[in-house]
């Protein structure tokens, strides 16, 4: 490089408002081929130019004032790093909750199907038995544990009801739903009872007794049978001897498997 005009290119940069020449600056690098002075002023034209050989006496507290502003966008930037991670790390807790609960549901599922694939076939579909019949008449001077006779077949899925002498007969093992009625008109009265193979399994008393009004009961009855079990409506022993048939009330007798 060549200092020659050195000196010239100094005094050009002193004249600039606002700013002040350093005695060290090192012109070689910023201007590799100076041959004259006009050359040399030719090229310094503002104070933008000047910059390159001059240093201003605020610049040092603005590079402190940038620096801060970096200082604090970092820490924010960071913070913002710190509350992403916090986050993917619940998001990643909560798939593997999602997927934990997923296993969960599909075993359940799997263990459901076993146990519905190894019921026996037998069992998955009750037979179809259901009944209902009722009196189509008045019964009077009945006696004790005398069984009433629904005469009047309305329903008889499985024909399993006997019309002829009001029993019920089962074909299958089960369990089994069974209700009645009874009915009585002015002055009497009728203690009832659901037999099954002898044995009673539940009672009612429809009252009129003593007084001219309608008296109405109902009862049911769940019971397990086998083939061939029995099951009938009977008398009992607290009684007038009358049923009704027809009237305001209609005795009647209902039943159907379950399972």
């Amino acid at each position: 490089m060549n200092f020659i005009f050195q000196d010239a290119i100094k005094n050009e940069i002193s004249a600039l408002n606002g700013y002040q020449c350093s005695s060290k600056v090192e012109i070689d690098d910023h201007l590799p081929h100076v041959y004259s002075a006009d050359q040399g002023k030719r090229i310094i034209k503002d104070k933008s130019q000047a910059g390159f050989f001059c240093t201003n006496p605020d610049i040092h507290s603005e590079i402190q004032e940038i620096r801060k502003q970096f200082s604090k966008e970092i820490l924010r930037l960071e913070n913002r790093i710190d509350s992403a991670a916090s986050e993917n790390k619940w998001l990643k807790e909560q798939i593997k909750g999602c997927k934990c609960n997923e296993r969960i549901n599909e075993t359940e599922s799997n263990r459901n199907k076993r146990i519905l694939l190894n019921i026996p076939t037998d069992t998955q579909a009750s037979p179809k038995i259901a009944f209902y019949a009722h009196l189509s008449k008045n019964i009077d001077h009945m006696g004790n544990h005398q069984t009433i006779v629904f005469d009047q077949v309305r329903l008889n899925v499985g024909s399993l009801y006997k019309s002829v002498d009001g029993e019920f007969v089962s074909s299958v093992s089960g369990t089994f739903f069974f209700i009645w009625t009874i009915s009585n008109s002015d002055n009497t009265y009728m203690q009832s009872e659901l037999v099954v193979n002898g044995q009673v399994f539940g009672q009612i008393i429809s009252d009129a007794g003593q007084h001219t009004d309608w008296a109405v009961s109902t009862a049911f009855a769940i019971v397990s049978l086998q083939p061939d079990d029995r099951v009938w409506i009977r008398s009992g022993v607290v009684h007038s001897g009358h049923v009704s048939g027809t009237g305001f009330g209609t005795s009647s007798f209902a039943g159907f498997i379950l399972w």
